[in-house]
């Protein structure tokens, strides 16, 4: 490898400046992203839930309920999709007092 080979033309020079540019600026972009999901002003409760990011399908929901009604909420925070459920919706009328079957603790 000569001397010819490590010189560097305009162009060649351009890119590795605008390379070398972004990989330094890069970590400063994302990190500058990453602290915005959750402000300094925001003070966490020492109980609950606080999630940083949004559940893109119903699959990766927040799940909540009481056994008797239930919900997923999902979605962009402006667009937040909520499934409901109510326990008459999927259980037939008049098995409310129905007991398991004895395998059902194994």
């Amino acid at each position: 490898m000569g001397l010819s080979d490590l010189l560097l033309d305009r162009r060649q020079f351009l890119t590795t400046a605008a390379l070398v540019a972004g990989a330094v600026a890069l970590p400063g972009v994302l990190a500058g992203k990453a602290t915005a999901a959750v402000p300094p002003q925001v003070t966490l409760p020492e109980r609950g839930i606080y999630d940083t990011g949004t559940a893109p399908s119903w699959a990766d929901g927040f799940v909540t309920g009481n056994g008797e009604y239930g919900a997923i909420l999902h979605g962009a925070p402006t667009l937040e999709k909520i499934v409901f459920n109510h326990h008459r919706f999927v259980m037939p009328n008049g098995t409310r007092d129905t007991l398991p079957s004895l395998i059902a603790d194994r």
